[in-house]
């Protein structure tokens, strides 16, 4: 009896120490899978952070050869509808990159259009809401010298600029539309 026992407690440890390798290696490759994954994770992440960069760059590319484009055809569109500029061909695709999803905000506050007009050597487009022309108003900019592209729109009274960099002086013909003398606010 005694040497059944001892046979069985060597039984159970052996048994016991088979279980608990199972275990660590187990454990082992759970780390080891969670290490993998998150490295999967952040490469992932990296690459479409690398992609949408990518898209940006060529957004911004595709936008400067609209804007040239735009700006070298603009001076024939002097006395036509601001409206009707933002809203056709290269204008709208123009537009459309410049204020993103705000174009819609663009094209109800500008709805009520006048005549682009010269100030100086920019072209100046403006209007407001059909509704409430008072608070809010919209204007674009097209300066055929540099073949840059600004835009607008007038949120209680305070104006958001597009295409302009904080803090730098605005041009001169949204001088003219409205009389800010910085941006204080742009997109």
């Amino acid at each position: 009896m005694d040497l059944s026992l001892k046979t069985l407690f060597m039984s159970i440890g052996s048994l016991g120490s088979k279980l608990l390798k199972l275990l660590a290696a187990l454990i082992l490759l759970g780390v080891i899978s969670y290490f993998g994954f998150k490295g999967w994770e952040y490469k992932s992440e990296l690459d479409e952070n690398a992609h949408h960069a990518e898209l940006q760059a060529q957004e911004q590319k595709r936008f400067a050869v609209l804007s040239r484009h735009l700006a070298t055809y603009a001076p024939l569109m002097v006395g036509t509808s601001s409206l009707g500029f933002i809203q056709a061909g290269n204008g709208k695709t123009t537009f459309e990159i410049l204020m993103g999803e705000d174009y819609s905000a663009l094209l109800t506050a500008i709805g009520k259009s006048k005549q682009m007009v010269y100030v100086g050597p920019q072209i100046l487009g403006v209007g407001c809401a059909s509704e409430d022309c008072l608070s809010t108003q919209a204007a674009f900019v097209i300066d055929p010298t540099l073949g840059k592209v600004y835009a607008a729109i007038t949120e209680d009274g305070k104006p958001i600029y597009y295409g302009l960099v904080e803090g730098s002086p605005i041009p001169p013909a949204f001088e003219k539309w409205n009389g800010f003398q910085k941006v204080e606010g742009s997109r």
